[in-house]
């Protein structure tokens, strides 16, 4: 957010997808992390984005 404790972290799609435990079902369990399939971080911000404007 713009006023969060992390609002000043800078960010990517794995990292998101990493954050958010995304990547928990990819990869192999010692490797290195893996990116998952498609843009998920984008497609969960556009329908948390969505809902909220629909509840406001």
């Amino acid at each position: 957010g713009a006023t969060g404790p992390y609002k000043d972290y800078l960010s990517s799609h794995i990292v998101q997808c990493g954050y958010g435990s995304w990547s928990h079902g990819v990869g192999e369990p010692d490797g290195a992390p893996v990116q998952t399939g498609g843009w998920i971080a984008h497609y969960i911000a556009g329908a948390t984005a969505s809902v909220a404007t629909l509840a406001a």
